[in-house]
């Protein structure tokens, strides 16, 4: 045992030693061939060019963050009759551990949102899933995880169809935790007083 604990601490030190990176992707040779002003010179450098790359980045999620927006609002205001949909979740009856934050969503084809679900099960965690409307009529519910591609968290799946505008649909949740044993049920959105076109989530 003691050889093999020996063994893995010497496999961490030559991972790390071979991870090793020095300012501005230069090599260890070119590295050490600096003297300490010119090794602390590069690291101001090497800073800064993190910090304009981070900052470059966060441009990127902002934009991109604008355009998926703007094509959500595009969408819920071209949609057709049974285009939008509303989306309640009931924890699992007699169950007072869990409950879904907010109570309900708005989902238009084409359109898929996380909503964070709350309960003295999570009360030192904020977790979520993933409501997601396809243009074939069909809601997916997915844990958080399921978007890191892991297996093992599957998703459940109501399937309005074609007939959507006229029935409202149910499924008792069977894969998806915090939320097994619940109950989804999803309807036509109709819109109400003041109703622009936008959801409140995209205002």
């Amino acid at each position: 045992m003691i050889r093999a604990r020996h063994l893995i601490l010497l496999a961490m030190l030559a991972l790390a030693a071979a991870c090793a990176r020095y300012p501005l992707g230069m090599s260890e040779e070119e590295w050490l061939r600096l003297t300490p002003q010119q090794q602390h010179e590069a690291r101001l450098a090497d800073a800064e060019l993190r910090r304009a790359q981070a900052a470059q980045r966060a441009r990127e999620a902002e934009a991109a963050a604008l355009a998926e927006r703007n094509r959500l609002i595009d969408l819920y205001q071209r949609a057709g009759y049974g285009d939008i949909l509303w989306c309640e979740i009931a924890p699992a009856p007699g169950s007072d551990r869990q409950y879904f934050d907010p109570d309900g969503v708005t989902l238009v084809s084409g359109e898929s949102r996380r909503v964070g679900v709350s309960g003295s099960r999570f009360a030192f965690s904020d977790t979520g899933v993933w409501v997601t409307l396809d243009r074939f009529g069909a809601v997916e519910l997915c844990e958080e995880d399921a978007f890191d591609d892991e297996p093992g968290f599957p998703c459940d799946r109501l399937s309005m169809g074609l007939s959507a505008f006229r029935d409202d649909r149910s499924m008792v949740i069977d894969s998806v935790d915090p939320l097994r044993g619940g109950r989804l049920t999803c309807r036509p959105y109709r819109g109400g007083p003041g109703w622009t076109g936008i959801p409140a989530h995209l205002r």
